[in-house]
């Protein structure tokens, strides 16, 4: 194998023929080469750098490389290209370069120093290639992301209520985070509704999936709910009717779903659930937290379908927390956020608002992720008031 040349073996009168060479080669490849001294000023043009920014050789020789750049850089930017050049590294940036009939395109530089023989800074050269096709490229597709995600939001924000009805005797909050960066339409939904004077109707589930799909059970059960809850008044009666209509028109899916009911009674506030498959509501009683009723069947997924209803009374001061799995089984690594976390966020302070509860769970979930939650997530807190 030949060894490489050294320049600094040449002679003199051995210089020009390879300079020559050298020319020779860069002209046929096909990428923009541009040397300039250390003033800036162009020394050396290879034909595609010519032919790619529409001037002459001519006219590109002796003039200031920063003439063609549209705007030329900031100092910051000059100042950057400095000490990497000077520090002996390269430097790569893109540039929007004019060309000779007006017209501008993208280029992405990498700009590399030159030595002489004592081994002093005495130019850089310049290598480009054209990347204005890939940037109209990125820029279309982020923005076609960016409509993408408008709609998400916007499908997603018609299946959850604009905001929450005022309870008498309740003070009630939600909180709604959608998995990764929120581009895409969860499963996870809630209501709360009135159905007669005093009696009130909160739900929370979450559906198989995510996407249009998702987006069509959901739509699905939050309107057949919202119907039963009016003609009957058991939880587990509703989720029956929830639970036919789902096997009816999406018998391929299934999700699971908590019901509650509030209502009114001797001058105190009694509720009443059924779980289908769902995280069961929590009563936080001072320090003490409890699990209210029994899990039943996942909606959707059986003919026979059974749901048990509990019933409590509950008591000044109480507080009902209803999530979704996103809450609980957020993961870090191989490790899930789990109840006892949860638990000890709702003990923190026993005085908290509704919105202070939830919004405090929904921040530490996400925190426990590292800020990007893999799944949905949704947190109503509905606190009697003292």
């Amino acid at each position: 194998m030949q060894e490489p040349i050294d320049p600094a073996m040449l002679s003199t009168s051995e210089w020009p023929a390879v300079l020559s060479l050298a020319e020779r080669i860069l002209d046929h490849i096909a990428v923009a080469v541009i040397t300039t001294d250390l003033e800036g000023r162009i020394t050396y043009v290879n034909r595609f750098a010519a032919e790619l920014y529409l001037r002459n050789v001519d006219e590109l020789m002796g003039s200031f490389s920063g003439d063609f750049v549209e705007g030329w850089v900031d100092q910051q930017v000059v100042a950057e290209i400095s000490a990497a050049l000077s520090s002996g590294a390269t430097w790569s940036g893109d540039f929007r370069v004019r060309r000779g009939d007006g017209t501008t395109i993208m280029v992405r530089a990498t700009d590399s120093p030159i030595y002489d023989h004592a081994g002093a800074l005495a130019g850089v050269v310049s290598v480009a290639v054209d990347v204005t096709e890939r940037r109209r490229a990125e820029q279309a597709l982020l923005e076609s992301w960016s409509r993408f995600a408008d709609v998400a939001q916007t499908l997603q924000q018609s299946l959850l209520p604009p905001e929450l009805p005022h309870v008498p005797g309740l003070e009630v909050a939600a909180h709604y985070r959608a998995a990764g960066d929120g581009t895409e339409v969860g499963g996870d939904f809630y209501d709360l509704f009135e159905t007669a004077k005093d009696d009130w109707s909160l739900v929370i589930g979450d559906v198989q999936g995510k996407g249009a799909r998702a987006a069509a059970i959901t739509a699905l059960a939050r309107y057949t709910i919202r119907a039963a809850a009016m003609k009957n008044r058991k939880p587990s009666v509703i989720l029956s009717v929830l639970n036919q209509a789902v096997l009816e028109q999406h018998p391929e899916r299934h999700c699971t779903v908590a019901f509650a009911r509030l209502r009114r009674t001797g001058g105190r506030l009694r509720l009443t659930v059924a779980s289908g498959g769902h995280p069961l509501p929590l009563l936080v009683r001072g320090d003490q937290i409890s699990s209210i009723g029994r899990t039943g069947l996942l909606v959707g997924a059986f003919e026979e379908f059974h749901v048990p209803d509990s019933t409590i009374d509950l008591a000044a001061g109480d507080t009902i927390v209803v999530y979704t799995d996103g809450v609980t089984e957020g993961r870090s690594g191989t490790e899930l956020w789990g109840d006892r976390r949860l638990h000890d966020v709702l003990r923190s302070d026993a005085d908290a608002t509704a919105r202070a509860v939830a919004d405090r769970v929904a921040e530490a979930v996400v925190a426990f992720q590292g800020g990007m939650p893999a799944d949905d997530l949704a947190i109503i807190v509905a606190k009697v008031l003292r």
